[in-house]
């Protein structure tokens, strides 16, 4: 039970590194996409400041993506922290397991130190048999 404990505790614990590691990345691709976008927005702004109405449309536009894609962020966030609890919610119940396993085994070890330790007749009897002999 041990030796299965030890082998899958590592795994659990590898998986969660790699769902956290995921979730930054997500959330720095967002991070740099919305950025991005910002600066493409702000260049297209400033190249249609000479005609007022295209550039109220044109800002407009930018803070709409902007607000898209902070929300697309958001989102990602949030499924990325939803992914990373799903997973350590099952590496917890797996080590509770574990522990109550190993809780259990120390138990009926500690039950079994405590019992007197009794040699049966025939033990006995056979180690007589062979010192006579």
């Amino acid at each position: 039970m041990l030796d299965q404990i030890r082998e899958n505790f590592p795994q659990e614990l590898s998986q969660a590194k790699l769902v956290l590691q995921e979730k930054r990345a997500i959330l720095e691709e967002a991070q740099q996409e919305a950025e991005r976008l910002i600066q493409q927005a702000t260049a297209r702004a400033q190249a249609l400041v000479s005609e007022h109405e295209i550039l109220q449309q044109a800002e407009a536009k930018s803070k709409e993506i902007i607000q898209r894609r902070g929300e697309e962020a958001r989102a990602l966030k949030r499924d990325a922290e939803a992914y990373a609890e799903s997973v350590l919610a099952k590496l917890e119940t797996s080590l509770e397991k574990a522990l109550s396993t190993v809780k259990a085994s120390r138990s009926q070890l500690r039950a079994s130190i405590t019992q007197p330790v009794t040699a049966s007749p025939q033990v006995t009897g056979k180690t007589n048999s062979s010192s006579g002999a």
